[in-house]
């Protein structure tokens, strides 16, 4: 007889992980508004929470067998099919909110602004905090800032003005945060191509060994991803747990792009 069941288990298993993209999903409520999702396709398992005013709250994606087959074998699941691309963008969406805190989802959430999409400000002084990402010499150059005001301005000047004016890009992309109909899927900031031109250009006039070496590290070490806004096709409509998305709209949308030169290449148009 365990062995029997044991058949079984493996066939029910083998019947959903092997049909490329097709998931079965259950929504149960939890309180408060909220709503627990479990999916599975048999080989991974995932556990969301969230609800219809805040969207997603919490995911996490595990290997679990047994919880996997307990879904499948649960008589209410409901089943759909979203493709391999579609299941790779549902994993990357719950692990990036499985990386991220309340409090920074809540400060960079979506920007529901429409289009043609309006310049903000960005790159406010951070003032003091550990450095340990900042190229030294400069309060600019690096994954945040440690500038006190906007002329405060590290040991190489020149330098970090450059990385101030990149830091000031009217169109950009918080890590993990979704606008322009885009979601970041990096843990670092995304600007737009022009701005990064900017950048490379700069740093290229001024020709010393620090901006030289600070171009190393962006446009060298890096594969440095921006955006450009291009007409396409984009998500209007996600299921309201923010893993998938129902209905699509077409319209002017960003598109991640690999910035086209490396730091060897000379000063470009």
């Amino acid at each position: 007889m365990a062995m029997l069941s044991a058949i079984i288990i493996t066939l029910i298993y083998h019947a959903y992980s092997v049909e490329s993209g097709k998931l079965a999903w259950l929504e149960t409520p939890y309180g408060n508004g909220k709503h627990a999702i479990e999916i599975t396709d048999g080989s991974f398992f995932i556990s969301a929470l969230a609800s219809r005013s805040d969207g997603l709250l919490s995911c996490s994606l595990t290997e679990d067998k047994e919880k996997a087959m307990a879904l499948l074998l649960n008589t209410n699941p409901m089943t759909i099919e979203i493709g391999e691309k579609g299941k790779m963008d549902m994993w990357k969406r719950c692990i990036s909110k499985e990386v991220t805190s309340p409090h920074f989802v809540k400060r960079n959430g979506i920007d529901g602004t429409g289009v043609p999409f309006t310049p903000e400000k960005t790159g406010d002084p951070a003032g003091h905090k550990l450095d340990l990402a900042i190229f030294p010499g400069t309060k600019w150059c690096g994954l945040d800032n440690v500038a006190s005001s906007y002329n405060d301005l590290g040991k190489y000047k020149n330098t970090d003005m450059c990385c101030r004016d990149h830091d000031h890009c009217p169109y950009f992309l918080d890590h993990f945060a979704e606008k322009y109909h885009l979601r970041n899927p990096y843990p670092w900031t995304i600007s737009h191509c022009d701005c990064d031109t900017g950048l490379f250009n700069c740093l290229k006039k001024i020709n010393t060994t620090t901006s030289n070496e600070v171009g190393e590290m962006f446009f060298g070490l890096l594969n440095v991803k921006c955006i450009k806004f291009e007409q396409g096709q984009y998500c209007a409509k996600e299921h309201w747990s923010k893993l998938w998305c129902e209905e699509t709209a077409s319209g002017e949308k960003a598109v991640l792009h690999s910035f086209p030169y490396k730091w060897a290449d000379d000063v470009v148009g």
